[in-house]
């Protein structure tokens, strides 16, 4: 009964949240904490996505290491596993876990055998922020050891994701309304026949900055690019990979 109380008490706090136009890190940033407290995890990975091809428009990592991030993105759109974000977004609940895609059989999926099991990692909660059939951003969490997600975590993740989609979408709406005039436009990153950066225009390099890609030499790209590389060396007619 507890648990139910403090589960739809977060679930409020939650919903008022994303009734204030926050931008989405600062979304991001208040109802975190809250959904950790009614769905506890260990390790937690959230992005915004762009509704139309699925690609991270801007990702956040808490208790995963860094050198993981090209791992996950190959694994996402190069490899063959259950629970694919594209998976995901055609569920009926928007919210799938490792434990129900596998049997209970972990070592069925490749993310599992390859990273999880060796950062300690068992099962994985992924669910997407959808509303009126567009996914507006994405949440995946991790338990240590043995402990799995419940159906009822499965059903609070479902009871607020249409909640957090209006919110992520009217952050980003917003956040285009305040850029000032002319700071905006296409940016262009040009890549070799092997998928190397090799170059960028103005305005690629003010969206870079916005990433965090401090341009070193062994600078590791941000995700988002990545993935972007990711999906151009597919061969994947899904649609043109945008930021």
């Amino acid at each position: 009964m507890n648990g139910d109380i403090m589960r739809r008490d977060a679930a409020h706090s939650i919903i008022g949240a994303c009734r204030q136009g926050l931008a989405p890190d600062a979304l991001r940033t208040r109802i975190l904490p809250l959904l950790m407290r009614a769905v506890p995890a260990d390790g937690v990975w959230w992005a915004t996505a762009d509704p139309a091809t699925l690609l991270f428009t801007g990702t956040y990592q808490e208790e995963i290491p860094a050198k993981t991030k090209p791992y996950f993105v190959q694994n996402e759109f190069l490899a063959d596993d259950v629970n694919k974000w594209t998976d995901v977004a055609r569920d009926e609940d928007g919210v799938r876990t490792l434990v129900q895609a596998t049997g209970g059989e972990l070592s069925r999926s490749a993310r599992y055998s390859e990273v999880f099991e060796p950062l300690g990692f068992g099962d994985e909660l992924r669910a997407v922020f959808r509303v009126n059939g567009a996914s507006w951003g994405l949440v995946c969490l991790h338990r240590e050891g043995r402990r799995a997600f419940s159906r009822q975590d499965v059903l609070f993740m479902k009871s607020i994701s249409p909640h957090v989609a209006l919110g992520l979408r009217a952050g980003l709406v917003g956040a285009t309304l305040d850029e000032p005039h002319g700071r905006t436009g296409p940016g262009v990153v040009l890549l070799s026949s092997d998928l190397a950066v090799t170059g960028w225009n103005q305005a690629a390099d003010r969206w870079l900055d916005e990433l965090g890609y401090d341009r070193g030499p062994d600078a590791p790209l941000p995700t988002e690019i990545l993935a972007v590389e990711a999906r151009l060396g597919d061969g994947s007619d899904a649609g043109l990979p945008r930021l």
